[in-house]
């Protein structure tokens, strides 16, 4: 019985009885990389969501958990270079494993790739991290080797074209397509611009105007009355799955649908705050704490 309680203790603490989360040895680093949906065009600072197979071609298995000291989790990643080789964004952002990967077992996982603040032309090179051991590359693991152009974000908004681009795999299978993401750019309307003149009609007069102004700021001290707008995704798939990662975060996220020229697009949204300056404070916050550069206010329909 306490040989048995001990084994409950060590599962609870490490998720398995034994060694946890081992480091793997030098043969362990190799992966084949297949099909993919990353996109050949996005905006700056622009983050998307899209799939990515791969294969554990080598002997040992690959842990989805870190050990007791947090280490030893094997995740996705990548590395933006510049036109010249050299290093832009070299911790990029991690996608998890969604369970322990065994010899020849192949996964695919919905990667978080993130694009770099300046336009370009980059090299985004997608691999797998052992955390606190080393890149997969590093002991001739493979990558996903892709060319993207990287444009600015204009203040009418910009579109990432998902199509389909050349690839140097460590293994088989051909690029994929995936729906188009958009980074939707909205600005709040002013109070005054809810008031439209209609044909045969006058225009309102300054204490009509007065009066509308005066109820839009009312709305404004109503809860929910302003959001910060952090993406907006023609995949209702990928708009949840940011929203999970922000909900981790301790955010207020939710999902927004709204049609666009006959189109549904899903916005990812954080807060329901009774005021613009709460929500410029919770802007603030998201841009420095979380790095969402491409942000914006908005209010409800």
């Amino acid at each position: 019985m306490a040989i048995y309680l001990f084994c409950v203790g060590l599962v609870l603490a490490s998720s398995g009885c034994g060694r946890g989360s081992p480091k793997l040895p030098p043969v362990g680093f190799k992966v084949a990389f297949g099909e993919h949906g990353v996109p050949a065009e996005m905006a700056a600072g622009q983050r998307v969501f899209t799939d990515i197979a791969f294969t554990n071609i080598s002997s040992r298995a690959w842990p989805s958990k870190p050990n007791q000291k947090g280490l030893n989790a094997v995740n996705l990643s990548y590395h933006w270079l510049d036109e010249k080789g050299s290093p832009v964004v070299f911790e990029g952002l991690r996608t998890p494993l969604p369970h322990d990967l065994g010899p020849g077992d192949s996964v695919r996982v919905q990667a978080a790739i993130q694009a770099p603040d300046r336009s370009g032309r980059y090299t985004l090179e997608v691999t797998l991290v052992q955390e606190g051991v080393a890149w997969f590359p590093d002991h001739d693991g493979g990558k996903l080797v892709l060319t993207v152009n990287v444009k600015d974000a204009n203040v009418t908004g910009s579109r990432s074209i998902a199509g389909e681009t050349t690839a140097e795999m460590s293994g088989v299978g051909k690029p994929i397509k995936s729906p188009p993401s958009k980074v939707e750019v909205i600005k709040p309307r002013p109070a005054k611009e809810a008031i439209r003149e209609a044909p045969g009609r006058k225009t309102p007069s300054k204490a009509v105007s007065r009066r509308v102004e005066k109820g839009a700021r009312e709305q404004d001290r109503q809860v929910g009355g302003w959001s910060v707008q952090v993406g907006s995704y023609a995949n209702d798939q990928e708009a949840q799955h940011f929203v999970a990662q922000l909900k981790q975060k301790g955010y207020d996220a939710y999902v927004d649908e709204a049609q666009v020229q006959g189109k549904t697009w899903h916005r990812v949204r954080v807060g329901r705050l009774p005021s613009r300056t709460e929500a410029e404070t919770l802007q603030k916050k998201l841009r420095e704490a979380e790095g969402l550069k491409r942000t914006l206010l908005a209010r409800p329909r």
